[in-house]
């Protein structure tokens, strides 16, 4: 009596087809932001000072983000950074 058994039949590769030499690759972790574009920026300060941005921002009709870029400079500019 013979048996036959058939070839297992395996799992295959999960990495797919490799791309084909003429498609350029499309790697967007290389994916820059336009220099005026905004991201976000995630940070913890003290309550106080917070309170201080937004009522500043508030006064000044300038946007807290303004008020931080500017505060920046002037660190850089007396810190001899620029």
């Amino acid at each position: 009596m013979t048996v036959k058994i058939d070839k297992p039949q395996g799992k295959g590769s999960a990495k797919g087809v490799p791309p084909s030499l003429e498609e350029p690759l499309k790697q967007k972790n290389l994916n820059v932001p336009a220099t005026s574009e905004l991201v976000p920026l995630s940070l913890a300060i003290e309550a106080e000072l917070k309170k201080e941005l937004k009522v500043t921002s508030a006064e000044t009709g300038l946007p807290i983000v303004q008020i931080l870029k500017e505060g920046y400079q002037l660190w850089k500019k007396e810190n001899g950074r620029i």
